[in-house]
Order: C-alpha cells, then structure tokens, then sequence
C-alpha cells in the first residue's frame, strides 16, 4: 500500500455499524475509494458469545443490516437464508424473530463478501490522525498511521474520517478491580469459561449470575444443566419483564419517535420463551422438592448488589433487598457472572489529535446525532463518529435508517469538491420514513 494513496473516505473500525455503512457504500453509484482499518483479526460480533443458540434476536427478520433501507439489497437476511438454502427451513419455523446465531451467521456472511472488496483491512491498530499541511488541495486531507501487531507501520490520506465506536462490558462499581477476570465476569466472557465450569473438579459449584435481561436469564440456564452446581441469580426488580409480544411494535413509529423512545427504557426485560422455560424449570424443582429432592437453583428478586467481600478461594456478595430495606450477605461464589451494561470505547488519543488540529472556535458535527465531535476542522475536512449500538445487543431496529442518514452526507461530500468553508456538518434533507 503506497504512502501517498488516498482514500475519500476511512473509517476506523469494523463492527456491524461499520459493516452497514459499507454495504451501504457499496451499493451506492459512483463507488468512492474507501477502507475500513480494524484492530481484531476478523469480524466478530459480540451477541454471538452467549449459550443458547436458539435465544431470538428482539427485532425482526426485516430489520436487518440493510432491508428498510435497500429492500432489494442482495445483503438482507432472507438473501442469506434462500443463498444458503435455508430459507425453507427457516419458512418452516414461523420465527419472526430470527435466532440469534442464525442472525450472527448472517453478520459474518456479509462481512465475508465485504472482505472480497479489498475494502476491509485486519489487524490495524490505527496510532494517530493528522491533518496534512501545504498545498491547497492538502488542507483537505488526514494521515492515518496504522500498526500492525507484527510493528509495520502504514501511512494513508483520507479526505473523510469515521471513528466507529464499539462497545465493551461497563462492570458495575461494587465490583472490585482486582476481582474483574479472576472470579467476577461480565456475562459476554461467558463462553471462555464454559469448559471449565463443565470439567470443574472442586468439591461443589456455586454460581451466581447478576442481573435480570436475557443475557444473564441466558447463563441462568445454561448453568441449570451442570451436574452438582447451585445457580443464583439476583436481580433488581420485583419480577422479571417481558419485552413487547409484538415484534413489529418499533416498526410503527417514526424512526426518530422509536430510536427515542427505546433508550429512554432503563428496565431489563427478557424474551417471552426464555421466561416460559425458567418457569418450566422452577415448577419442576418445586415438585422435586416435594419429593425430597433439592433443587439447584434460587432466585432473589427485589436484590441490588452493593459490595463484595473474600472469603477464602471464593467472593461473598453484599446486597441490599429494596423490597423489605434490608441488606445481606449471600453464599460464597466461585463464579460470578455480571450482566451490566456496554459502554462505548472512546479512541481518546484519536479524539485528542483531530482537537489538536485547529482552534477551538467551531465544531464539526456527525451526521447521526448532531454530537459535538471536535473544533471546527479547516476547509473541507470532515469526521464523524459512527456509533456501534448493536454490537452486543440482540437489536437492530434502527441501524439500517441511520446508514441511511449517514449515507446521504457522506455521499454528497465526498464523492466532489465540498463547498468552501464546509466543516463537516449534516444535512440531511428530510426525515427518513418508514
């Protein structure tokens, strides 16, 4: 790759935000010269490293990485399944809410075909974002350096920038630093650890899972099946919520008045066949108990989790019971599975740069949420962040609509010259309709 090579647009990071905005790219006419730099050495997708392959996703098979926006896209899902000579099978069975693992399969077929572009670059840890001085047609350009974990560096221009953010476990405060990997996990490492707690040899094994949305009812049940194991979950609510039976209730609204309404929710809920299956299980421990047989599972509503204490090999969890405002201390753990919230992962020595550029008199702004982003960026220069929501979640309700938005900016300036004095802002048009 030629150091003067230059790109008109490079997007740092391939998630599946990154992956719609590619296709989209891709499908729009004229083609314009772009490459996306990811550090990890293939795609991946977070939602796939739970048990249960049959857990659905919350949204349709409609909304997908590109069908509410490009219906005859050849990268829908149900492409997918008739490309694959599944979609009969899947016909078969009447899912509108498609598998989780099927969805994933599908996230890494497309990501498959986008690689054949010569588009995608692994393995490229980028360093640093500098805007290039000099000529005239300079000022409109960034470097990007890249680092390869072999230590070869590679020097691009790019006359547009996307920083997309992904999405990594936030651990909630009460959990030590210290414990975090050693016996407190967040529920998206799970997978890591099945092998052992399958061939785990101590005398007994005492699990907790905190948390009330289908990732830790997801754990919660998987860990049912380990012989000689006793499973905890905790979780702050007084029953556990059901997600909407409607699978197409966000597709009746505005994508503005949905993508709002969604976010403003701060209760974990769960899927309606996950709940039916615990309930099928805690009925059948109830009969066992009946017959003197003890059950390996409890639940503990109503339960926040506020410290942690040692207690030999194992951790000991301090919680506090806003049903009757009084605390306690649980069983000791070997293993303990967090399912908090995904934070976004701030390129902070990234943003640093582009602020360093120029003054601080005017802000460039990106194109899916009017979010400040850096000072004013001198000429044409443009940058946005493009945030990966659904990495990890089993949504994706909206993410087709704002490649859409983002699409529609990027394609008007960079595809020519941009207008004199254009410092990145949006302009989209109108809204985008359903």
């Amino acid at each position: 790759m030629a150091a003067t090579e230059v790109y008109d647009i490079v997007c740092v990071g391939f998630g599946s935000a990154a992956l719609s905005l590619a296709i989209g790219l891709y499908e729009q006419q004229p083609k314009l010269k772009v490459l996306f730099l990811e550090k990890e050495k293939r795609f991946s997708w977070q939602g796939s490293r739970l048990p249960f392959e049959r857990s659905k996703m919350q949204s349709n098979f409609m909304q997908d990485l590109v069908t509410p926006r490009n219906p005859l896209s050849k990268f829908t899902l149900v492409n997918y399944l008739w490309s694959t000579d599944m979609l009969v099978m899947y016909t078969n069975l009447s899912a509108i809410n498609p598998p989780r693992q099927l969805f994933s399969n599908y996230l890494n077929w497309c990501a498959e075909k986008m690689e054949t572009t010569g588009w995608v670059k692994y393995d490229q840890d980028v360093q640093s974002i500098a805007q290039l001085s000099g000529h005239a047609s300079a000022r409109r350009q960034f470097q990007v350096t890249s680092r390869k974990c072999d230590g070869q560096e590679t020097k691009i221009r790019a006359k547009t920038i996307i920083l997309s953010q992904t999405s990594s476990p936030d651990m909630p405060k009460w959990v030590p630093y210290h414990n975090v990997g050693q016996r407190i996990f967040h529920t998206s490492e799970f997978t890591q650890h099945t092998s052992d707690l399958n061939q785990w040899n101590g005398s007994s094994l005492n699990i907790a899972v905190v948390g009330g949305n289908d990732e830790a009812l997801d754990i919660f049940q998987y860990c049912q099946r380990l012989d000689g194991a006793k499973i905890t979950l905790l979780h702050e609510g007084p029953f556990l919520r059901l997600h909407d039976s409607n699978p197409f209730l966000t597709s009746l609204a505005a994508h503005e008045f949905s993508e709002s309404t969604t976010q403003a929710s701060i209760h974990p809920s769960v899927q309606h066949e996950q709940l039916h299956s615990l309930y099928e299980k805690r009925y059948t421990e109830l009969v066992r108990k009946h017959k003197q047989k003890p059950g390996n599972s409890e639940i503990f509503p109503c339960t926040s989790v506020i410290g942690t204490s040692k207690l030999f090999d194992q951790i000991v969890l301090k919680c506090w019971n806003t049903g009757t405002d009084s605390g306690f201390c649980s069983d000791a753990f070997d293993y303990i599975f967090v399912s908090s919230r995904y934070a976004d992962v701030k390129q902070s020595h990234l943003m640093a740069q582009l602020k360093n550029i120029i003054g601080r008199s005017e802000k460039v702004v990106n194109s899916a949420e009017d979010e400040p982003l850096a000072p004013r960026i001198e000429g044409a220069n443009g940058a946005w962040i493009l945030r990966d929501e659904y990495a990890t979640g089993n949504s994706f309700e909206n993410l087709a609509l704002r490649t859409e938005q983002l699409l529609r900016t990027l394609t008007q300036y960079s595809s020519s010259e941009s207008p004199e004095g254009y410092t990145g802002r949006r302009v989209i048009p109108e809204t985008a309709r359903l």
